[in-house]
């Protein structure tokens, strides 16, 4: 059942904290999962959960691992302990830089390069305290990485996920969101045009930038959401991910370092470890099927959407957000994948 069809709840910080975090579901049994033979891409995979990811899958038989990072130095010292450990597997480590669109098709076109590609999860992000623009684009840095260089790359792989893959094994294509995208406020929502309102420097504190966080993974969401609609589950299913709060990443590298002490208590308390939320990405990104299509996995289950996508002001704002993106995001290859999709829609 996806997301869409479900009724959406009223969430709050403490409803998704207390049910993710104090309450969790219990992990299911993954003891069936395989990926022999099967390539996978994974970015912001040299640390953190897309790291145990990678372990995690290789130890399930993976055949060839891609990791996109932004240090090809720190992700190559990364994985030297995995190439100890699965010599027989092909462990690659690509560049890729989400504050900048170069890099992204620069690092696409070698993905559609690939003889076959059966799995991308799309795991880089970030959190700011203070308000950072992209050099390259201008843009305010969350929404550029959390956003719009993740739709732009999740758009430039479609071709490769469905190229060359065994009948009847779509490709998959995974989303990593959070649980704060449940609670975003889309305070831009009234703006014409939207994209300069999330570039707004006024008013930045650290309340502001939680907020803008969340609005961040809000709007993966409704990317997963419209890439649904016009990709078939039968090419590739397209779902998005929340792997819950998770200490022992550098996700919160960029907190001033009083915040995370005084965190740490709370995060050592009710985080989900590293490898518990590493399984949540398999979950979703291989065991599910094409029924998980448009859906956003939380806690092990299929969980509503933002209530405000419910809304016909929510349909509004996401229609105005997806003509503005394909707009920001106009490179002839992304104008080939869009018809090329329009196309097979049409047949």
């Amino acid at each position: 059942m996806a997301s869409m069809s479900l009724p959406p709840r009223k969430d709050t910080f403490l409803t998704v904290f207390s049910k993710h975090q104090l309450r969790p579901n219990p992990k299911p049994p993954m003891d069936h999962v395989s990926v022999a033979g099967q390539t996978v891409v994974i970015t912001g995979g040299n640390v953190g959960i897309g790291l145990e990811c990678g372990r995690l899958l290789l130890s399930r038989g993976l055949s060839r691992l891609i990791l996109g990072v932004r240090s090809p130095q720190k992700g190559e010292e990364a994985v030297l302990s995995l190439r100890k450990a699965y010599p027989k597997a092909n462990i690659d480590i690509w560049h890729l830089d989400l504050n900048s669109y170069d890099s992204v098709r620069a690092f696409s076109r070698k993905c559609n390069e690939l003889t076959r590609l059966d799995v991308a999860i799309l795991s880089a992000g970030i959190m700011n305290a203070e308000f950072k623009a992209t050099p390259s684009t201008g843009h305010e840095e969350q929404f550029q990485v959390n956003y719009l260089s993740v739709a732009l790359l999740g758009l430039l792989l479609l071709p490769a996920l469905k190229k060359n893959n065994p009948e009847g094994s779509p490709g998959r294509l995974t989303f990593v969101a959070s649980g704060a995208a449940l609670i975003a406020e889309f305070a831009e929502r009234k703006e014409d045009p939207l994209i300069p309102a999330f570039d707004k420097s006024e008013g930045w504190n650290s309340s502001s930038a939680k907020k803008r966080y969340d609005t961040s993974k809000g709007l993966v969401l409704m990317l997963t959401h419209k890439l649904s609609q016009i990709t078939k589950a039968e090419d590739t299913i397209v779902n998005v991910v929340d792997p819950s709060f998770t200490p022992g990443t550098s996700f919160f590298r960029s907190m001033p370092c009083i915040v995370r002490l005084l965190a740490w208590p709370i995060t050592a308390l009710v985080g989900t470890s590293v490898n518990n939320a590493a399984w949540r990405y398999i979950d979703t990104a291989v065991s599910r099927g094409p029924e998980s299509h448009d859906s956003f996995i939380s806690d092990w289950e299929v969980s509503p959407y933002n209530a405000f996508m419910y809304t016909k002001e929510g349909e509004s704002f996401m229609e105005k957000l997806w003509k503005e993106t394909v707009a920001e995001l106009d490179f002839p290859e992304v104008r080939e994948v869009l018809r090329s999709l329009e196309m097979k829609s049409v047949a």
